[in-house]
């Protein structure tokens, strides 16, 4: 670090000696003295320290400061010369182009009160020579001042990256780890820092890239890489992206594998195995990803899928039972002989579970353990389901529920839907459900057509209707509530809880474009 103090009266003297400009020559005259501090470099800033002695409060107010630097060359000196003479021309743009052929200037506001500034240029070369020079002119371009001319090398950049490689990795993710050194603090803003990745035997430069939200400094990075697949080899390298020039610096190459997913596995005395997590989860705390039915990519944001028309119903197109095809996610992602379970393969652990809740004090961190009659259990955490027709993903949020999904669907026979007409306000509704309890007091559902079908005959209700054919793949969830008519004809579903006692049953859903978990089953190794 250099200190360089200097009068300025007698730099522009000898920076002037040569310059016939006698206009010039006056200013340099009545030149008050500025004081270059300190000037300190990085690969890519300088920063500049300057105070300006002998101005008068009104300069201070009203008077433009800053630096003019361009890149070193031959005409540096001239072109000062002619910016003192009053020449305008010199001075390129704020900030906005860095040459050996113009000025360009970064301004300060205001002093800081005692006569002086620190003022950062940026986005500049490594590893070249720049001139510098503080200067002043009163607000009406007058009384210009300059100090010494100065040339400021900028430093080498040379960062060290390491791949330090895996600290330990998961059936769906990696947790890498990397070594950035030689690296200054001011240079880090203008870098990214991440991991590219892609399968072993891919090229890393069509890999994905993961930023971590921090900033760039020297030291030790973990970066997570998810979305994997089990039992798989990968590749990754760290890399150092630079603003400046586009210039990417990667570290070494080094391969890693994710977990078999046959860890996963329990027994759950059925005719299969169980995986313990959902698709997607690494633990009994996560509810993994969502799938559509017959899509093999998790839920995202947009667009539509093969098997299912633009209304979000499946197409003929749909197998009615996906179980180990391609259109299973489970088979797909896990390989093997894992796939999607059947409704019968369902029912079959069901039957051999007894289940309890984990947590129930706290319905939205409420855990189902399943526990098997051998004795083996599972836990599974609540989960809900998304919404993710066309451009829409939405995750709905149910208290003491578990969705997910099963491979195999019915095919209905084609059937009428119903949809009543009525001006009825919610008083007179609320009434008519009063009078109906009273005469089912042992009602657990109540159905909005058992209380407007009478109404038909009296004119105060009319029906439309149409005729419409589903394909239902199934959903399994606790079966803890009733059904209920609301104000303005809606159907509550109100979630409760009897003593902690669960019940499971299976419900059938018309609509593909629902996302739900998946929980994987595989064959046993002698089948």
């Amino acid at each position: 670090m250099r200190k360089l103090f200097v009068l300025g009266t007698a730099v522009c003297m000898i920076a002037l000696s040569s310059c016939n400009d006698d206009k010039a020559a006056d200013v340099v005259k009545n030149v008050e003295d500025v004081v270059e501090k300190e000037i300190i470099t990085s690969a890519f800033t300088i920063r500049v320290q300057t105070a300006f002695n002998g101005l008068s409060d009104a300069d201070q107010t009203y008077g433009k400061f800053g630096v003019f630097y361009c890149e070193k060359g031959a005409q540096t000196d001239d072109l000062f010369t002619r910016w003192l003479g009053g020449d305008n021309t010199v001075v390129y743009s704020d900030n906005k182009q860095v040459s050996s052929s113009k000025l360009t200037r970064k301004r300060v506001v205001n002093l800081d009160g005692k006569g002086s500034f620190n003022i950062l240029l940026e986005g500049l070369t490594p590893n070249k020579e720049y001139s510098v020079c503080a200067y002043f002119e009163n607000e009406f371009g007058e009384n210009r001042k300059i100090g010494k001319i100065q040339t400021v090398k900028t430093k080498e950049f040379s960062p060290v990256l390491n791949n330090l490689g895996i600290r330990d990795s998961n059936f769906f993710s990696a947790n890498t780890k990397s070594e950035l050194l030689n690296l200054d603090s001011v240079d880090g803003k203008y870098c990214s820092f991440g991991v590219q990745y892609s399968l072993s035997d891919e090229d890393l430069t069509k890999g994905y890239k993961i930023l971590p939200d921090a900033d760039v400094v020297q030291g030790s990075f973990e970066v997570k890489i998810t979305s994997l697949n089990p039992n798989t080899e990968y590749q990754f390298r760290p890399f150092l992206s630079v603003a400046k020039g586009n210039d990417t610096i990667f570290g070494t190459v080094k391969n890693f594998s994710t977990r078999d997913y046959d860890d996963a596995t329990i027994d759950m005395g059925t005719s299969v195995l169980w995986s313990k997590y959902f698709l997607g989860a690494e633990s009994d705390d996560q509810p993994g990803d969502f799938y559509r039915f017959g899509q093999v990519e998790p839920v995202k944001m947009g667009g539509q899928f093969a098997l299912i028309d633009k209304s979000g119903y499946f197409t003929d197109a749909c197998p009615e039972n996906i179980s180990g095809t391609e259109f299973d996610a489970a088979s797909k992602r896990l390989g093997g002989k894992w796939r999607i379970p059947t409704r019968a393969e369902i029912e079959e652990l069901l039957n051999k579970v007894s289940i309890s809740t984990i947590g129930n004090s706290d319905p939205y961190k409420t855990k189902l353990k399943l526990l098997s009659e051998n004795g083996n259990s599972m836990i599974l955490p609540q989960t809900d389901y998304c919404y993710a027709y066309s451009r829409k993903v939405r995750k709905y949020d149910r208290t003491g529920m578990m969705y997910f999904m099963a491979a195999d669907m019915d095919v209905s026979e084609p059937y009428t839907d119903i949809y009543y007409n009525y001006t009825l306000d919610d008083d007179q509704l609320d009434e008519l459900i009063d009078a109906y309890l009273e005469e089912h007091p042992d009602a657990s559902v109540i159905y909005l057509r058992d209380i407007l079908e009478p109404l038909i005959d009296q004119g105060l209700v009319t029906m439309d209707t149409i005729t419409r054919q589903y394909r239902y793949f199934t959903r399994y969830y606790p079966n803890n509530y009733m059904d209920y008519i609301g104000p303005g004809n809606n159907t509550f579903i109100g979630p409760e809880l009897y003593d902690g006692a669960w019940k499971i049953r299976s419900s059938y859903m018309s609509y593909a474009d629902y996302g739900y978990c998946i929980l994987p089953v595989r064959d046993r190794d002698d089948e």
